[in-house]
């Protein structure tokens, strides 16, 4: 069944309007609209006719798109606003998002248009809703406070030393105390003397167990004026926990004379209880010890399909056959002087259907403090399930995906090399260069054997096997990741300046997994020089520093990823980020000792600021989805985690990066370092 929806479309592209209104089909919605360019026809049609939501175009040719939520936003505050416009900057968007709009929508994505619509509809009800009952409860706590000093009752609030912390102007007036003077005073001031030792051994009680002759039930007894003259009152008291924990005692004290108005005043609070139950937006229901229905809101009503006509005095009929042995148990911890809240559980509603609801009761007492019923908040969760499931459906298919893809992009680069080294042999056989297809036979095995280690490592994630620990020398390794990708580098057309020194000290590692963390570094480079120039200078080094050295160079702008850190940081390598002086905190980075540095520096464009502190999150990637899922850093950052190393990033916009793995030089069995790989 399609649902209406009255739309209010801001577009000067009259195809665009239609086609939002097409997806909005398309998504289950019967959409009536009306479309308007100018400010002017804008303003009329929000005095005109009231609408269900706001699509708006950003780029207008006579004002801007958030010249149009303002204008919304001033003349009909509570109407909801998505923007669907062609791409924009992240600061424009969190602007609109600022400013009111409940959502933008790309139009080259306007699949996503239905999803957004509903949200921010819920969103706007779920609102309404809330403002409602603030209004409610405001109401109801200015009322109560009013009506707290307009009663002719003596209203008290003591804590358990007997200290009065509140009492009401009819308190002053009964006992004869000018206004304000009895706060602070101990109660036993208004208790005669010869009732004080019963005063006493009362409150006694009500602090060791809880309960007091006062408590639930109305008592007689004789108070003391400030003259010294006696009154006649009655007292019913109850027992409240302070927001600090503390029990208090609220006790109302009444002139017996006035009894005619405290039945009047207690009828307005009852109605008035009674029309805060009808108008809150749950349904409340309350039963009886024989399990008959005592109170019925509306809420209920509009929840169950039975109107309160039919329901009040009767059984209660919402419990389905399969769930009464449950309904028995929740009644029996009520009669336990129990609580329940938050029971998930099933209702009947009249056509008999069921619902999902979320319940919450507790028993109800009468004047003598015995439970006489039970009452319920029940909240209607069934949408909230279902939509749960399907975000939890939605989420393992996009983890699939995620980790399909990520399959395909790191097989792709040596299938490149693959197919490269294949046009390189049959060029060869053709000229009969045959004294150069042993090396062109080296790099496709080679590149053969990358792919099968891609998908162990993949396979791994279900099989994790311990990485190998031997000697490693760095500079072979970086050497032989740069011949391995000759021919990509040839082809697009990368520059390579290489310092490899190569009297460098060994680390411990595994070779497989340090050639993982050069190439996906070095492929990042290439992709990031390509896209920008079409061409580039790769800047490698392999060096050997220790913490001295590399506590004394600035970077320009630095975002670190170390073990004991357990997350990505800005934190200056160096002892310093762009604009912040803040040097790693004790206990965290590097350790004392030697280290092997490995700089891959490109030319490219540079990491914007905004993406900086997810560079090393697993899947997050600004490439196309067809050149890769952003696992290519996320698989360095855990190779150098598990090596007890760190990898780095200085970052520059328009002047490229340069990524930093530092390692730890294997120590010698006598203490020492090695001197060399």
């Amino acid at each position: 069944m399609e649902t209406p929806l009255h739309v209010l479309i801001v577009e000067d592209d009259e195809n665009d309007a239609r086609l939002m209104l097409q997806v909005l089909r398309e998504g289950g919605y019967a959409p009536s609209s009306l479309r308007v360019e100018t400010a002017q026809a804008l303003a009329v049609a929000l005095e005109t006719e009231l609408w269900d939501i706001v699509l708006c175009d950003y780029t207008l040719p006579q004002y801007s798109g958030a010249d149009a939520l303002a204008l919304v936003r001033a003349r009909k505050p509570d109407l909801p606003v998505i923007f669907v416009t062609g791409t924009v900057g992240e600061e424009i968007v969190v602007h609109l998002i600022k400013a009111g709009a409940c959502d933008y929508v790309l139009k080259d994505h306007l699949a996503r248009l239905p999803i957004a619509v509903e949200q921010a509809l819920r969103e706007a009800a779920e609102r309404r809703v809330h403002e409602e009952t603030q209004r409610v409860l405001h109401n109801t706590a200015r009322q109560l406070g009013g009506i707290m000093e307009a009663v002719m009752d003596a209203i008290f609030e003591i804590d358990t030393a007997g200290t009065i912390l509140l009492a009401n102007e009819a308190a002053h007036r009964l006992f004869g105390w000018p206004p304000g003077t009895l706060l602070n005073q101990p109660f036993s001031v208004i208790v005669p003397p010869e009732h004080r030792e019963q005063y006493v051994a009362g409150l006694q009680q009500f602090l060791e167990t809880g309960e007091s002759a006062v408590i639930g039930r109305v008592t007689e007894v004789t108070g003391l004026r400030r003259d010294g003259t006696r009154v006649c009152c009655e007292i019913s008291a109850s027992s409240l926990t302070h927001n600090s924990g503390e029990q208090r005692l609220v006790g109302i004290l009444r002139d017996i004379t006035g009894r005619k108005r405290m039945e009047d005043d207690l009828k307005e609070s009852n109605d008035m209880l009674a029309a805060v139950i009808d108008s809150a937006p749950v349904a409340i229901v309350s039963l009886d010890n024989g399990y008959h229905v005592t109170r019925w809101n509306h809420a209920a009503e509009r929840m169950f399909g039975w109107t309160k006509d039919e329901v009040l005095g009767h059984p209660y009929r919402l419990v389905p056959e399969d769930r009464r042995e449950e309904f028995r148990d929740i009644t029996e911890r009520m009669f336990r002087n129990e609580i329940v809240t938050g029971f998930e559980t099933q209702c009947l509603h009249k056509d008999g259907h069921l619902w999902d609801v979320n319940l919450s009761v507790a028993p109800q007492r009468n004047a003598q403090g015995n439970i006489s019923g039970l009452t319920g908040i029940i909240l209607d969760v069934t949408e909230q399930h279902a939509m749960e499931q399907h975000a939890h459906r939605m989420e393992h298919l996009a983890l699939l995906g995620q980790l399909l893809g990520g399959i395909a992009h790191e097989i792709k680069n040596p299938l490149f090399i693959l197919t490269g080294s294949l046009q390189l042999l049959n060029e060869r056989l053709t000229t009969k260069e045959y004294d150069k297809l042993q090396g062109d036979l080296d790099r496709m095995e080679k590149a053969s054997k990358r792919m099968t280690q891609t998908i162990q490592q993949f396979l791994a994630l279900a099989r994790p096997v311990p990485p190998a620990q031997v000697p490693c020398a760095v500079q072979v390794i970086l050497q032989q990741t740069l011949d391995f990708l000759g021919h990509e580098l040839l082809t697009k057309q990368i520059r390579v300046e290489a310092n490899l020194k190569p009297d460098l000290p060994s680390i411990k590692g595994d070779p497989r997994l340090l050639q993982e963390i050069f190439l996906n570094l070095i492929m990042n480079a290439v992709q990031a020089m390509s896209a920008v120039h079409g061409r580039g200078t790769l800047t490698l080094s392999a060096t050997r520093v220790t913490d001295a050295e590399s506590a004394v160079f600035p970077s320009p702008h630095v975002v670190a990823f170390e073990e004991e850190g357990h997350g990505n940081t800005e934190k200056g390598r160096r002892g310093k980020t762009e604009g912040t002086a803040s040097p790693p905190s004790e206990g965290e980075g590097k350790g004392g000792g030697d280290w092997i540095e490995v700089r891959i520096q490109d030319d490219g464009p540079g990491i914007p600021p905004e993406h900086r502190t997810k560079l090393f999150e697993p899947f997050f990637t600004t490439k196309p989805a067809e050149q890769g899922t952003g696992l290519g850093l996320w698989t360095v950052r855990t190779i150098v985690m598990a090596m007890k190393g760190t990898v780095e990033v200085e970052t520059e916009v328009g002047k490229g990066s340069t990524f930093i793995v530092s390692l730890p030089i294997e120590p010698r069995s006598d203490g020492g370092v090695d001197p060399g790989g």
